[in-house]
C-alpha cells in the first residue's frame, strides 16, 4: 500500500544535488504517493533533470524557500 505521503522539494540553483535528492526519496522503504519539485526560475538544468527522474515540477518566480514550500503544499 502507498502511504498517503507528498514529498515536496523546493529548488533553485539545484542541479548539482537534485538528481541524488530524489533518488535518496526513492530508495525510502515508504515511498511516497507524489514527489513535486518547486522550482524558483533556476537558470540551470534543475527542471531538466527533476522532469528526467519523473517528479512532477511547478515552476515558479523565486519569492524565497518558504514561498516555494508553501506553493508545494498547496498543489500537493
Amino acid at each position: 500500500m502507498t502511504p498517503d505521503v507528498a514529498v515536496v522539494v523546493g529548488n533553485y540553483r539545484g542541479e548539482k544535488l537534485l538528481a541524488d535528492c530524489l533518488a535518496s526519496v526513492q530508495q525510502q522503504s515508504l515511498r511516497p504517493r507524489e514527489v513535486l519539485v518547486v522550482d524558483g526560475a533556476s537558470p540551470d538544468r534543475s527542471v531538466e533533470i527533476a522532469e528526467g527522474l519523473a517528479a512532477r515540477v511547478l515552476r515558479r518566480e523565486n519569492r524565497g524557500l518558504g514561498f516555494l514550500y508553501n506553493e508545494g503544499a498547496r498543489a500537493s
